[in-house]
C-alpha cells in the first residue's frame, strides 16, 4: 500500500485479498495433501551449502606460474629464425595497440 493516509477501504482490500489467498494456499493443500511444516535445517547446515564456503576451502589452492618460457601455444615459433620471431613480435604489439586505441 502506498497512500499517504490510510482509508477503511485501503485496509479492507489487503485484508480481504490476505484471505483470498489464505483460502486458496488451504485449498491447494488439501487437494495435493499437503501439510504445511516447519523448516528444520540448522544455521550450520544452511552455511555449509553457501558459495562463499565453498569459495574459502578454494583459498589455500594458489595458482602458481610454471618457470621458463612456454611455447606451446605456438608450435611455429619454434621454427622460425630470429627475423621471423622479432616481425611477429612486432606485429602483434601493432595489433595490440590498434585494439587498445579502437576501445
Amino acid at each position: 500500500m502506498y497512500a499517504d493516509k490510510t482509508t477503511d477501504s485501503n485496509a479492507a482490500n489487503y485484508w480481504m485479498k490476505q484471505t483470498e489467498r489464505r483460502v486458496k494456499q488451504l485449498a491447494y493443500n488439501e487437494k495435493y495433501n499437503i501439510t504445511p511444516t516447519q523448516i528444520t535445517s540448522t544455521a550450520r547446515a544452511i552455511l555449509g551449502q553457501t558459495t562463499l564456503t565453498d569459495s574459502k576451502a578454494r583459498l589455500h589452492k594458489a595458482y602458481i606460474e610454471k618457470e621458463g618460457v612456454d611455447l606451446a601455444a605456438d608450435p611455429v615459433i619454434k621454427y622460425m629464425d630470429k627475423k621471423q620471431l622479432q616481425k611477429a613480435n612486432n606485429d602483434t604489439r601493432k595489433s595490440m595497440e590498434k585494439a587498445v586505441k579502437g576501445a
